[in-house]
């Protein structure tokens, strides 16, 4: 269960860094200005999707966050002996509530490259440096 936190946190981190999954092949075809403009429009798009993911997992945990898992609420048991307020690890919004916070940060991961892109200002005979 812990595992989608660390989903979430390499989703937004890759999307800052601009190395997250994406088809390259048409947009190799396309002028550079063009290519910008379109780049803008998928930040704008996934600052929405962001949004949509933080809400989904809001929902999520509202509705189903209460559930059990039967083996967690076990070994929460099994783990810690007479500590009932470490019971809340067999319930599953600790885990859904992954999606809030994944949501929120690729949604501000997707603001900052939108930005980024958005202020990127081409200085007349400066020199590129790629990496």
């Amino acid at each position: 269960f812990v595992a989608v936190y660390g989903v979430m946190f390499g989703m937004a981190y890759a999307y800052l860094q601009d190395r997250h999954v994406r088809f390259t092949m048409l947009v190799g075809f396309l002028p550079e200005t063009f290519v910008r403009w379109i780049y803008l429009l998928v930040d704008v798009i996934m600052v929405g999707i962001g949004g949509l993911l933080a809400w989904s997992g809001w929902l999520f945990v509202i509705k189903r966050g209460g559930m059990e898992s039967t083996g967690m609420i076990g070994l929460a048991e099994q783990l810690v002996t007479g500590w009932d307020w470490m019971i809340w690890i067999g319930h599953f919004y600790p885990y859904q509530a992954a999606m809030i916070l994944g949501g929120v940060m690729l949604t501000i991961a997707a603001l900052i490259k939108f930005l980024d892109r958005l202020l990127m200002v081409e200085v007349p005979g400066a020199v590129k440096v790629e990496g």
